[in-house]
């Protein structure tokens, strides 16, 4: 996949003529070229599910970046052993049934999203090839 957005949000250098451009001032631009070029056959509404912040209603773009992530099935694997086992109970019991929904479908955690009160992971990388 390519990423053509920079961190803060504006097109980066793989938008070509585009670059630096907010995305909603490169949507309108891209879409007037397309009208200049004839390559724009129609324009229909498309109702659809985006995200928006809780807070200011701004959309919320997909951004594409390298995340760390824990395999949580080996560790879950033990946690639900332990259940089974009688090591572990819970009160109230119909809590077992939600704990082994939720371990037996156990999706991988992503540890490393940037957020600006999130803890930084101590990793480097090098500055020519990003090896780790």
């Amino acid at each position: 996949m390519v990423n053509l957005l920079n961190d803060d949000g504006t097109m980066n250098e793989q938008a070509g003529k585009f670059k630096d451009l907010s995305i909603s001032k490169c949507r309108e631009n891209v879409l007037k070229e397309l009208k200049e070029k004839g390559y724009l056959k129609k324009i229909e509404d498309y109702h659809h599910s985006i995200g928006h912040c809780y807070r200011c209603g701004t959309i919320i773009e997909p951004y594409l970046s390298r995340q760390w992530f824990v395999k949580m099935k080996e560790l879950a694997l033990p946690a639900i052993s332990a259940v089974e086992e009688g090591k572990i109970e819970f009160t109230p019991s119909r809590w077992t049934k939600v704990y082994y929904e939720w371990m037996k479908n156990i999706k991988d955690w992503c540890i490393s999203r940037q957020l600006w009160w999130g803890h930084r992971i101590p990793v480097w990388y090098c500055q020519d090839c990003s090896e780790i």
